[in-house]
């Protein structure tokens, strides 16, 4: 691996395996990958991430050399993307406004769990008490704690449960899947991990208030559809 390594999408085809993040050593790996119609990954080893078959991507830690190496030989790889936070700072009452909520809707989300995406989720904040019920960060070097503030108040915004304004959803609870940094900024590697494993909680809603470039064949975009 040359100087300056980091990591990039690689495009591949749909294979029947959600994750394998081992590396090269394991066999389910390197199963997927030849599914996929990238073992082209073995053959010039390259340091490969996280395989996500059902998403017919992979994420693999190489130099500029090793990327243009692997688009000369036709493979579909680039950069990951950055994405950042949105309405960092916006006001809570313009929520409940905009779709029309009320106290007396009977819809109260009791039984649901919404998972949050975003910079962490303050468990003691005012209207969120007793409402994280799993918190986990997919962000190197930093814990599940809330450094930011954006993703405590989209918890808010979502399960508030006070007498102030309240969420829309007072009986819902948030499982916390941090994946900004306390800047407000994130990477497609780490958004894909934090969005699997909303799916291994089996999560009724995924909430997502960031935006990047991108499209409909992004990688996150895959990953949401």
């Amino acid at each position: 691996m040359g100087l300056g390594a980091r990591h990039y999408i690689v495009y591949g085809g749909y294979a029947p395996v959600m994750r394998v993040s081992t590396g090269l050593n394991d066999r389910a790996a390197l199963t997927a990958l030849e599914v996929m119609g990238l073992d082209v990954l073995v053959r010039e080893s390259v340091e490969v991430v996280d395989v996500y078959g059902e998403w017919g991507l992979v994420v693999v830690r190489m130099g500029e050399g090793e990327y243009r190496r692997l688009l000369s030989m036709g493979v579909k790889a680039e950069p990951e993307r950055e994405y950042r936070l949105v309405g960092t700072g916006a006001g809570l009452p313009w929520n409940l406004v905009m779709i029309g909520w009320s106290r007396d809707l009977p819809y109260t989300g009791r039984g649901v769990t919404i998972a949050v995406v975003d910079s962490g989720v303050d468990p003691g904040a005012c209207g969120l008490e007793g409402k994280v019920v799993y918190a986990k960060s997919f962000v190197p070097g930093e814990g599940p704690e809330d450094l930011n503030g954006h993703g405590t108040a989209v918890a808010y915004v979502a399960v508030g449960a006070d007498g102030k304004y309240g969420g829309v959803a007072r009986d819902a609870k948030v499982a916390s899947l941090k994946a900004f940094f306390k800047d407000g900024t994130s990477l497609d590697s780490i958004i894909l991990r934090a969005l699997y494993e909303a799916l291994n909680l089996d999560a009724a809603v995924v909430n997502m208030s960031f935006g990047g470039p991108g499209g409909p064949d992004a990688p996150v975009s895959r990953a949401a559809n």
